[in-house]
């Protein structure tokens, strides 16, 4: 599943980033990267940026870049 389809206030594990290699390198100097655990914090309800927290960090990501995020449900 892709992280824009996770709902708030789940664990979700990064398994995958189907990006090119600028947004790759985007989400890593944000501190994302494969085998990452995240907790999505909000979710705007149309196509909007959706909020996660990374180790102590909050990232906003747009819905199109949360749609190449391919994770897997951790609760």
């Amino acid at each position: 599943m892709h992280l824009s389809d996770c709902k708030i206030n789940e664990n979700v594990k990064i398994l995958d980033i189907n990006a090119g290699k600028s947004a790759k390198s985007n989400l890593n100097n944000m501190g994302l990267k494969i085998g990452d655990i995240v907790f999505v914090k909000s979710k705007s309800p149309i196509k909007g940026p959706i909020v996660i927290k990374c180790k102590e960090n909050d990232i906003a990501i747009g819905n199109g870049l949360a749609k190449k995020i391919n994770v897997e449900r951790l609760n």
